[in-house]
């Protein structure tokens, strides 16, 4: 079934996601310095990462991020567990990303991450349009 949807799904999203390529690319003066498109399963969707600028992946302890999925969409552990079994474990993500924000303490160190990646991320890119 996941198959089937994500056969119909994908290449519109993927067919949406490079025009809004273009469109960023395209010189206006109201460009914004950076653009971010959030793919929850960028590596299983067979989306290549190099298709980006750079790819960030944020990461949280496992049982940190379950107990968050469950207080947040009022589903069960176990419904969490079969979730992230179909997904690449983590630390395979982090080996494909450029960048990783943990996501596993305060919200004041992840605003500081955020923060920090930004400017890194906007100076990079300004060199790259160079």
């Amino acid at each position: 079934m996941r198959e089937k949807l994500e056969a119909i799904t994908h290449p519109a999203i993927q067919k949406r996601t490079a025009s809004y390529f273009e469109e960023a690319l395209r010189p206006t003066a109201d460009k914004f310095p950076l653009y971010c498109y959030e793919i929850p399963l960028l590596f299983e969707s067979g989306i290549r990462g190099d298709d980006f600028f750079r790819v960030v992946v944020v990461t949280a302890e496992k049982e940190i991020a379950i107990r968050r999925v469950v207080e947040s969409r009022s589903c069960s552990r176990d419904d969490v567990l079969q979730r992230m079994q179909n997904q690449l474990p983590q630390e395979e993500k982090v080996k494909q990303a450029d960048y990783v924000i943990d996501n596993s303490t305060s919200l004041e160190k992840l605003h500081a991450q955020v923060r920090d990646l930004y400017k890194e991320l906007t100076a990079l890119y300004t060199d790259f349009l160079k």
